[in-house]
C-alpha cells in the first residue's frame, strides 16, 4: 500500500472520529517512539509515576542488556527505571545493542540515564533480551563480562531456539507478555473519561504473512461487521500482502481503514475509542512456537475487548479477559466475533467486563524477584 493511500485512509478516519486527535501533536502523527523520545536521552526527566512500590534492600550490580532507551515500555526504560526506584543499594547499567561494534551504555538513575563509556568487568545479574548475549559473546571484552558475571537471565527469548544460549535461566513467553507502561494506561484512562467508545474493530500488527491479517478478511462474515468500522494499524512490511488484503476486501464488500503506522499518543486514543481488538498473528509460521504481542497489553489497558487467534500466547493473568478463535477452523472467527459484539453492545461496557487488575508494577515485581532470586 502506498503511503499516500495510508494517509488518505488516516485522514478519512480522523474526519469521522476527530476525537482521535485529542492531545496528539499532528507534527508527530507518523513518528515512532524513538523519534519522539530521543531528546530525553540528553538529560530530560525520564521519571515514570509508579502507583505502588515494594521497596527492597538489594546490594547488587545489575546490567539490563539490550533495553531500548527510547521507549517507556517494560522492555525499554520501564523495567530498568522501576528497578532503580525500588531496589535500594543497587548499581544499575543499561545497554542498547544492535549488533554493531559497540553498544550504547548508560547508568540508570530513578529519573534519568547518564551516559557511561564502559561497563563493569562483571555483574551480579545480567537481565538480557533476545539475542543480545550472543552479540556480546562476539566482542572480546563483552564476552568476558558475560562469562565472569554471576547470573544471567534471558527474559525475552521469543521462544526462538537460537536465543537459548549463554544464560543460566530462560523465561517462558507467558512470563513476559508485557503490561502497558503507566503513562500509556494513564492516557487511556483520561481519554475514556472524556469520550464514549465507538463501533470500531481494531486490527493491530505489521502487515505481513506472520500477522495473518488477510485470513481475517477472508473469513469474516461481512454482514456481522456491517455496523462497525474496521481499522488496520501497523507498518507495511509486504506491499503485495497489503494488495491481497485490499483485493479480498473489495470482492467481499468490506471497506477497512488501513492507516499504516501512527504515533503512540494517537494509538492510545485509537485503542480507547475502539470496542474490539483483533490480534490475528501466528508466530509459528516464523519458526516461533509462541508469541505474545505488546499490543495485547496496550489494548487491555484501554479496555478494548481482545479477540485473539489461537496461536497467540495469553498469560494466565489475562486469560479471563480474552476471547479466542481458531483461524484453522471453519467459522470459528465469526462465532467468537458474534460473542464479542454481543459483549460490547451492553450499555455498561466496558465497565461491566472482567478486566484483569494485574498492573505494570505487579509484573515488574514478579520479573525482578525471579531474576534476583529473591
Amino acid at each position: 500500500m502506498k503511503e499516500s493511500r495510508a494517509n488518505l485512509h488516516l485522514a478519512n478516519l480522523i474526519r469521522k472520529y476527530p476525537e482521535l486527535c485529542d492531545s496528539v501533536n499532528s507534527a508527530f502523527l507518523r513518528s515512532g517512539p524513538k523519534e519522539v523520545n530521543k531528546a530525553n536521552i540528553e538529560g530530560r526527566d525520564l521519571h515514570l509515576v509508579f502507583k505502588k512500590l515494594k521497596k527492597l534492600d538489594v546490594n547488587k550490580k545489575i546490567l539490563f542488556a539490550h533495553f531500548s532507551p527510547f521507549k517507556y515500555e517494560l522492555e525499554g526504560l520501564g523495567l530498568p527505571l522501576y528497578a532503580a526506584t525500588v531496589l535500594d543499594g543497587c548499581d544499575i547499567h543499561l545497554t542498547y545493542d544492535k549488533g554493531g561494534p559497540e553498544s550504547k551504555k548508560f547508568k540508570v538513575m530513578t529519573d534519568r540515564l547518564e551516559k557511561i563509556s564502559c561497563l563493569y568487568d562483571k555483574y551480579d545479574v545480567i537481565i538480557a533480551r533476545s539475542s543480545v548475549l550472543s552479540n556480546m559473546m562476539r566482542r572480546e571484552k563483552d564476552a568476558c563480562i558475560v562469562k565472569d558475571s554471576d547470573y544471567k537471565v534471558n527474559i525475552k527469548t521469543m521462544s526462538y531456539k537460537p536465543n537459548y544460549v549463554h544464560a543460566d535461566h530462560y523465561f517462558e513467553e507467558e512470563e513476559l507478555c508485557p503490561v502497558a507502561q503507566p503513562a500509556m494506561s494513564e492516557k487511556a484512562e483520561k481519554f475514556l473519561k472524556k469520550y464514549n467508545k465507538r463501533n470500531i474493530i481494531l486490527i493491530t500488527g505489521s502487515l505481513w504473512y506472520v500477522k495473518t491479517q488477510l485470513s481475517f478478511f477472508q473469513q469474516v462474515n461481512p454482514d456481522l461487521v456491517k455496523n462497525f468500522d474496521i481499522v488496520v494499524v501497523g507498518p507495511e512490511k509486504d506491499s503485495s500482502y497489503v494488495s491481497s488484503i485490499e483485493s479480498t476486501c473489495s470482492k467481499r464488500g468490506i471497506s477497512p481503514f488501513i492507516i499504516g503506522n501512527v504515533c503512540e499518543d494517537f494509538l492510545v486514543n485509537l485503542y480507547s475509542l475502539s470496542k474490539i481488538h483483533v490480534i490475528t498473528m501466528d508466530m509459528r509460521v516464523f519458526g516461533q512456537p509462541k508469541g505474545c504481542p505488546r499490543m495485547l497489553g496496550e489494548g487491555i489497558s484501554a479496555k478494548v475487548l481482545p479477540v485473539c487467534n489461537k496461536p497467540v500466547t495469553i498469560p494466565s493473568f489475562w486469560k479471563e479477559s480474552c476471547l479466542v478463535y481458531d483461524y484453522e477452523k471453519t467459522d470459528s472467527l465469526n462465532k467468537i466475533l458474534k460473542e464479542a459484539i454481543s459483549i460490547v453492545s451492553d450499555d455498561l461496557f466496558p465497565e461491566s467486563y472482567c478486566w484483569s487488575d494485574f498492573s505494570f508494577e505487579d509484573q515488574c515485581d514478579e520479573i525482578l524477584e525471579k531474576c534476583l532470586q529473591l
